[in-house]
């Protein structure tokens, strides 16, 4: 066999290792073949250290003496279990590992670029975002759950804190009921990237903007369930496979973002015609003293225009922060 003392690429652990056989290649020459077959019939080489190696330190494409690839490989291009691998599976900084620390797509990882279920991860729509911004970015804003108008008049404002476009088609809002909706809700809408976007009931789109005119971003959203004048929950989910979950329409645990309001202890009071607004977007949104009653003239409020079963009383600020 030819050994070689250095791997290629090697990350973290893999600059400098040690030479070792396994067992069985005592007898073996230079002239054998750069790789040999493993137990399995896999090519390959050494079991320590190797271009093709097996629970080595530093190979560039690692694998054990029964498969193609290692699962305890330190720093391999390729290996699986590596420490500093380039797609290291489970290894620790791994390019691209799999439940690695630092890994720039670990999946399950901490620190990692797009980690799934990561900690720190900056990808990853799902999850809920009950308490600060969500994980993708997306907040609600302001909740207008009991206007003076007809009910079909609630809405809530999203604002999206990343520097990217949120594109909302496909995606589902519902409360916290029990009647689960068989369909996504949101067939088209974007949230532009650092903007807001107001979502309002689809019964009033043809009085929508003269309600509320000026709204520079306003997505309609089918199948509106009511939301609660006593404190409900609203939310949102990036996909009905996420929402149709069992009895996640209630829990909302996956959902990308959701809001559990009140009327009573630290939540400002129902009055009947106001919106409900978080105060400042570093806020925590679980909390309801973050919130502030809608009043009019201040922090952007002002009184909604009166058409068809639009009262012309509701006070908000829809599309505009604080």
């Amino acid at each position: 066999m030819r050994l070689s003392s250095n791997s290629f690429l090697a990350l973290g652990m893999g600059a400098t290792f040690a030479l070792t056989l396994v067992q069985g290649c005592a007898d073996e020459t230079e002239e054998d073949d750069a790789t040999s077959s493993s137990s399995s019939g896999v090519p390959t080489t050494s079991s320590s250290g190797m271009m093709t190696t097996s629970s080595g330190m530093g190979g560039m494409t690692a694998s054990s003496s029964s498969s193609s690839s290692s699962s305890s490989s330190a720093g391999g291009m390729a290996g699986a279990g590596g420490s500093g691998g380039m797609m290291a599976s489970g290894g620790m900084g791994g390019m691209m590992a799999s439940g690695g620390m630092g890994g720039m797509m670990a999946s399950g990882g901490m620190g990692g670029m797009m980690a799934a279920g990561g900690m720190g991860g900056m990808g990853g729509m799902g999850g809920s975002g009950g308490a600060g911004m969500a994980p993708n970015g997306l907040l609600i804003t302001e909740i207008m759950y009991n206007p003076d108008s007809n009910e079909d008049w609630e809405w809530i404002e999203v604002h999206n804190g990343t520097n990217l476009a949120i594109n909302m088609a496909g995606w589902v809002l519902d409360d916290g009921n029990n009647n689960q909706l068989a369909q996504p809700n949101i067939a088209a809408g974007t949230v532009p990237a650092g903007g807001t976007a107001v979502l309002y009931n689809a019964d009033v789109m043809t009085d929508w903007a003269t309600g509320w005119p000026g709204v520079a971003v306003s997505i309609p959203v089918t199948n509106w369930e009511s939301l609660n004048n006593g404190g409900d929950k609203v939310g949102l989910w990036d996909s009905y496979a996420m929402y149709s979950v069992a009895n996640e329409n209630v829990d909302h645990n996956l959902a990308v973002v959701t809001v559990d309001y009140d009327d009573a202890a630290m939540w400002p009071a129902d009055d009947g015609l106001a919106s409900i607004y978080l105060k400042a977007l570093n806020l925590d949104p679980a909390m309801g003293a973050s919130w502030e009653l809608s009043i009019n003239g201040t922090a952007n409020a002002f009184i909604s225009t009166a058409v068809g079963t639009n009262g012309g009383m509701d006070i908000a600020s829809p599309g505009l922060l604080p």
